[in-house]
């Protein structure tokens, strides 16, 4: 019997400014390290060892970027209340929500001086490779949580993370300090 009030499934994507800083450092790179190619060919750009090796880690980091920034671009992830679907170019890989399937949501600071939180869902299956979605790949981060409280509705046994179930309980622990959260997983523990 299906539900009354399922939701329509939400599309996200990493976001455009980040796809495109990312694109931006990849291009500056790129162009760099062809320059520098371009001279050891030419002769104006001395072959002593030191710029050789740096020649060649600056063409290694400059094919890591562009090829994250390909990966940003192709990477997408469709959230329903049935599954999760992962989408990088032509590959999909769908993880159900349905038992066996585990679900643990995490708190963790990224960035340098000023660091700042970032809340990142991690659903895995045995023998499967976890898929990972943050709120920085899906801005609209409390969608994606509705999608994972309907189908825990269903199958309780999916929110037995107890950061998880806290969350849930209280979605403005998403923007809540580290000491909140704490206290409200503690009482998620003690009522279980």
């Amino acid at each position: 019997m299906e539900s009354s009030a399922r939701r329509e499934p939400d599309t996200h994507t990493v976001s455009p400014v980040r796809q495109g800083v990312t694109l931006v450092v990849a291009v500056v790179f790129g162009a760099a390290a062809v320059w520098r190619l371009v001279g050891h060919l030419r002769g104006t750009v001395t072959s002593s060892a030191p710029d050789v090796v740096g020649t060649v880690l600056l063409t290694l980091l400059a094919v890591v970027l562009v090829g994250g920034a390909v990966l940003l671009r192709l990477n997408r992830y469709t959230v329903d209340d049935d599954r999760v679907t992962q989408q990088v170019g032509g590959h999909h890989r769908t993880l159900p929500l349905e038992p066996e399937t585990e679900i643990r949501l995490r708190r963790e600071l990224r960035g340098a001086e000023g660091a700042h939180p970032v809340w990142t869902l991690r659903m895995s299956r045995p023998g499967e490779a976890p898929i990972m979605i943050d709120q920085v790949g899906a801005p609209d981060f409390e969608s994606v949580l509705a999608h994972v409280a309907e189908a825990g509705a269903r199958h309780p046994e999916l929110l037995a993370d107890d950061t998880l179930a806290a969350v849930l309980d209280d979605p403005t622990l998403l923007d809540a300090s580290a000491a909140e959260v704490a206290v409200a997983v503690d009482d998620v523990r003690r009522s279980r």
